[in-house]
């Protein structure tokens, strides 16, 4: 019996987990989201060292560059890790904006 994973077997699976985490949202990437209050634009995800990053922009974002926080804090953050849904939300809250006579605008 195996108690520890080598170095390959970790890195093997962490881009498994990469590979589906960018088959699962290729649509989503690139496209709004919106988690609670908080809206942003999903831009995809990377391996650093040991570690998946989720790439984001949002209001606080310098121009040119992406944000980026860990999958794991991620999802401790925000608990239910579906961007899929996030996508949903943001388009909702849009469509309900536009019934009332509003309309977004960056800032």
């Amino acid at each position: 019996m195996k108690w520890f994973k080598t170095e390959k077997e970790k890195e093997q699976e962490l881009q498994a987990e990469l590979i589906h985490l960018r088959t699962k949202y290729a649509e989503e990437i690139d496209c709004y989201c919106k988690i609670g209050d908080w809206i942003f634009i999903l831009k995809g995800f990377k391996i650093l060292t040991d570690k998946i990053l989720v790439l984001f922009r949002d209001k606080d974002t310098l121009e040119g560059y992406n944000d980026c926080v860990t999958l794991t804090s991620f999802q401790l953050k925000y608990d239910n890790m579906n961007f899929k849904k996030a996508r949903y939300e943001f388009v909702k809250f849009h469509q309900n904006l536009k019934k009332i006579g509003l309309k977004l605008e960056k800032t």
